[in-house]
This record gives structure tokens, sequence and C-alpha cells, in this order.
């Protein structure tokens, strides 16, 4: 890795150090989300080995709504969470975003004229790759990283070859 990353990755460490209450309940969210995400993978497991073999449609149906209860539960948490890390993300990108195009609206056209339009754009695309990195996409993903090995391990569990397609997808 280089340290541009690293720099990042501690920068959003930071910030969610700054706000220990919200960074758990976005640890526990996402926690719980890794577990709801695997609710498609146990469903189609279980109505092949139940349902196929035994036909029993009772089966099928509590399979069904119990997954269907899963993956609304799913949606509903990953909003919680965007609020969750928007929170933690505070303003202070916003803020920056703020203070560049105000700079560029405010200042002189005669000194304008003589930046490079290369690095004016920079200085535009800069500030919005910090606010989308720092931001609530950026707080959800290290989020979600701790939970990446349980998820991995469980696949594991049901399907070494699903879990090795997904480790090597996690790779690359």
């Amino acid at each position: 890795m280089t340290a541009a990353p690293l720099s990042g990755i501690a920068e959003i460490l930071v910030r969610m150090a700054r706000t220990p209450r919200q960074t758990a309940h976005l640890l526990a969210v996402s926690a719980l989300m890794a577990v709801l995400g695997l609710t498609v993978s146990l469903f189609v497991t279980q109505v092949l080995n139940r349902y196929v073999t035994h036909g029993v449609s009772g089966t099928l149906m509590t399979l069904t709504a119990g997954a269907v209860l899963a993956v609304a539960a799913e949606h509903q948490l990953r909003t919680l969470r965007w609020m969750i890390a928007a929170e933690i993300a505070g303003d202070q990108d916003r803020r920056l975003t703020t203070g560049v195009f105000g700079l560029m609206l405010t200042s002189d056209l005669r000194t304008q004229a003589a930046w490079n339009p290369a690095a004016r754009a920079d200085l535009v695309r800069g500030a919005e790759q910090t606010r989308t990195a720092f931001g609530p996409a950026g707080l959800t993903a290290v989020a979600d990283l701790p939970f990446a090995l349980m998820v991995l391990t469980v696949l594991a569990l049901l399907s070494p070859v699903l879990a090795g397609v997904a480790a090597a997808y996690c790779a690359a």
C-alpha cells in the first residue's frame, strides 16, 4: 500500500474515534447487515436441501417469508447506516468544498487567468474527491471491513468453492 491510502484510512479512523457512540452504532448496524447479507445464500441452500428433497410447500413459504423479511430489514438498515455515517462524517468536507468554490468565485479574475485550466479542474476535483472519500461512503466501507472475514468464514462453512470465489473477488 502507498502512503496516501493509509493516511486516508487513518483520517477515517480519527473521525470515527471523535464520535465513539455513533461509531459503535455504525459497527453494530454493519455487523447486523453482514449477517442479513447471508440470507440469500442460506435461503438457496435450505430450499435445495429441504424443499427440493422433501417437497413440503409450508417449508418453502416459511423460508421465502423469512428471506423477504431479512432483505427488507437489510434495506432499512442500509438507510440507517448511511444516516449514522453522515453524522460521523460531519460537515468538515462540505466546508472545505464551500471554501474552495468561494475562493474561486471571489478571487481576482486576472489572477485566475494565469492559472492553468488543468490546475483549476484539479482543485475542484480534489475537493469533491475529499468529500467523497471521507464522507459516509468511505466510513461505511471501513465499517464493513471487519465483517468481511466473518462472511467469508460462513461462506466457507456452506461451500468452500463459493468462499474461494468470494475471497478471490475481494482480493481483486
